[in-house]
């Protein structure tokens, strides 16, 4: 073969003519000898080297007259009895490697080879060399491909071809494959078939944190966010602590082993559980006022666990507490000393829960991993209660309720109620997740069954979200908050809070009081009404979310019609319970610049609204670069498949300027 000599272009008359590279010209660069398999995409394999170097990094490119070219083999004796060679990077773009490439490479010491993008190892290509440990997936491995392995791990349930001792006669060899998969394995690879076993188990193995390496044995890689895919065996007390979201394919509890769940953590589990797990939650005393009604303390509570759920024989009904479950039917709380058949917690279903003892609620059972069938219903006696449900987060992790989340159906309200400590009805938006044993109250204008899902990923917003206009009301004690949203589907019914004394914020329309109120985005004008529960001095805020306004204008027909620029900042009032609550309208003017639209969406980052010619640029939480895209178009879609779950930064130039804003990714 000839060899194509680094020389000027110019001495060629025509490049297309004479110079233009074709398959099987060579390349030579540095040390290195490269033959031209494949024009556009252009790739090559080394065909030779020729230094001395003891430690070599192949690169996954070459640069030749401003050509790139890709590295994706290595053909047969490229590297043949080099004794100078100690080390050897391979880069993952290499897919094949040809007969006796390193053959008899004697000083060459590899003590973990990654071939899992490999297709294809030809015969004797590591002969001789001193390789401990090589990781395969559907890599084809020739004869006497290596000699002195010690380990090998198989990521394919199907086992990948091999020839005659592809990996010599190691009587200490152990192979690991897939769980489930050593029987053909082993009829597969007979030559090999005494050496063949399961992965090696992943023990959880002495007591304390569960994100601890050192508690782990067996643990892939050190790494305990690799266990997605894996089962794993607690044999000692694992804490799972707050802020920690813990992901296993599955686990077994076997002798002393439990698992806890402090308030704040997660554990998801993919496929099956066997033993029970205790999930924590910190209870502060309530306090009674007048009456004797509670003041604060209040929670919204679930059963995480699967089948109903015995209350005696947790802590729930220890000292001084009140336990209520809501019949919808009725539109009446039932409390628990009062109903003899009120002795477990259904789940799916929300309770409300408080105790006069300030403790960590702390409750044990068999983790739910299964989807749960919720019946709901429209009728309900009371009429500003008709249709509402107390429905509970069924999973040891969080949940989002909205399109494509765990909690989805069509009669459904946009938005769910929480009830803050403090006893206050909690306007929630579908964006927001629902905690681990936390009930939310949600409204249905139809009979309805919904499934309650077990994924954890967030509802994906609609190409047609318009976003919402925040409306927030506090004095020195309390807030409410209330919604005007411009998205598609159903409002959210006002409803009064448990604590008298807090505040109100709605939405009128068609003579219903909504705290999301869905409405007409082009409109100008917007009711807003508030009802102050004690006279003194409140501050409203409005903000928008989802939009741009060059104008936001609160009109307070109280105080002679004064108009107060919101987009400036908040006012303050003074109000009595005796006001008329009809008393705020919002005007509002878009801007015509409205600044772009990021979020999330099936694996996908959306970014819209973007003016003229645009660049997004995508950055982790370490600063780095992840994707970079041009545009001309108003919108893109880039895809999030490559990248790890978490926050990352969205950074967009286009006419408008630079704008800047943080996406969660949740593949």
């Amino acid at each position: 073969m000839k060899k194509l000599l680094l020389i000027i272009a110019a001495l060629f008359v025509s490049f297309n003519t004479f110079g233009q590279i074709q398959v099987g010209d060579e390349i030579e660069i540095d040390d290195f000898v490269y033959e031209v398999v494949k024009i556009n995409p252009n790739q090559v394999h080394i065909l030779e080297y020729s230094g001395s170097d003891n430690s070599i990094k192949i690169p996954n490119t070459i640069i030749y007259d401003n050509i790139t070219y890709t590295i994706t083999g290595i053909i047969a004796k490229a590297f043949y009895k080099n004794m100078d060679i100690s080390s050897v990077f391979l880069p993952e773009t290499i897919n094949t490697i040809g007969e006796r490439a390193f053959y008899d490479c004697k000083n060459l010491s590899i003590s973990e080879l990654d071939l899992s993008n490999l297709t294809s190892i030809g015969n004797r290509a590591f002969y001789n060399v001193q390789v401990t440990k090589i990781k395969l997936y559907n890599t084809t491995i020739g004869d006497y491909a290596f000699t002195s392995l010690e380990t090998i791990e198989c990521k394919s349930t199907t086992p990948p071809s091999i020839g005659t001792n592809s990996f010599g006669n190691n009587s200490n060899l152990k192979i690991h494959v897939p769980e489930g998969c050593v029987n053909a394995y082993k009829f597969s690879w007979t030559e090999y078939a005494n050496n063949i076993q399961g992965e090696d188990p992943i023990v959880f193995s002495s007591n304390g944190n569960w994100s601890d390496t050192d508690k782990w044995d067996g643990l892939p890689d050190g790494d305990v966010n690799k266990l997605a895919d894996k089962d794993v065996i607690i044999k000692a007390n694992a804490i799972i602590q707050d802020t920690n979201i813990i992901k296993v394919k599955s686990f077994k509890i076997e002798g002393n082993g439990s698992i806890t769940i402090e308030e704040g953590g997660q554990l998801i589990v993919h496929a099956t559980s066997t033993g029970n797990v205790t999930m924590e939650k910190n209870i502060s005393k309530y306090s009674a006022g007048t009456d004797n009604v509670l003041i604060n303390g209040w929670y919204t509570i679930s059963s995480p666990f699967e089948g109903s759920f015995t209350l005696s024989e947790n802590n729930f009904l220890k000292g001084t507490y009140e336990l209520f479950r809501y019949n919808e039917a009725t539109s009446m709380w039932e409390n628990q000393k009062a109903h003899s058949d009120f002795t477990t917690l259904e789940p799916g279903k929300g309770y409300l829960y408080a105790n006069k003892e300030g403790q960590t609620l702390s409750i044990t059972g068999e983790p739910n991993i299964g989807s749960q069938d919720i019946k709901l219903t429209a009728k309900g006696t009371v009429s500003e209660l008709k249709g509402f449900n107390l429905i509970g987060n069924p999973f040891t992790h969080n949940i989002y309720k909205g399109e494509g989340a765990s909690i989805y159906d069509k009669n459904l309200s946009e938005g769910y109620y929480t009830l803050t400590n403090e006893g206050k009805w909690q306007t929630i938006l579908d964006s927001v997740p629902i905690k681990p044993m936390q009930g939310i109250l949600v409204k249905t204008d139809a009979e309805c069954s919904i499934t309650i899902g077990h994924t954890h990923k967030s509802p994906s917003p609609k190409r047609s979200n318009n976003g919402v206009i925040a409306i927030n009301v506090a004095n020195n004690e309390y807030n409410d908050v209330a919604y005007i949203s411009f998205n598609e589907g159903l409002g959210l019914d006002k409803i009064e809070h448990r604590n008298n004394e807090i505040p109100m914020v709605y939405v009128p329309v068609d003579g219903t009081d909504y705290a999301i109120a869905i409405m007409d985005e082009n409109a100008e004008e917007y009711p807003v009404n508030f009802e102050a529960k004690k006279m003194g001095e409140y501050t409203i805020g409005i903000s928008a979310e989802g939009r741009k306004y060059s104008k936001l204008t609160l009109i307070d027909k109280q105080d002679n019609n004064k108009e107060i620029d919101m987009l400036k900042g908040n006012y303050t009032f003074l109000a009595t319970t005796t006001d008329d609550p009809a008393r705020f309208i919002l005007k509002v003017s878009l801007n015509n610049n409205q600044e772009a639209v990021f979020y999330t969406d099936n694996n996908n980052i959306i970014v819209e609204n973007i003016k003229g010619k645009g660049s997004v640029q995508v950055y982790d939480v370490m600063g780095r670069p992840v994707i970079k895209y041009n545009t001309n178009d108003s919108s893109c879609q880039l895809s999030t498949s490559s990248l790890a779950n978490g926050v990352y930064i969205i950074q967009l130039i286009d006419e408008n300027g630079t704008q800047v804003q943080k996406v969660i990714v949740n593949n």
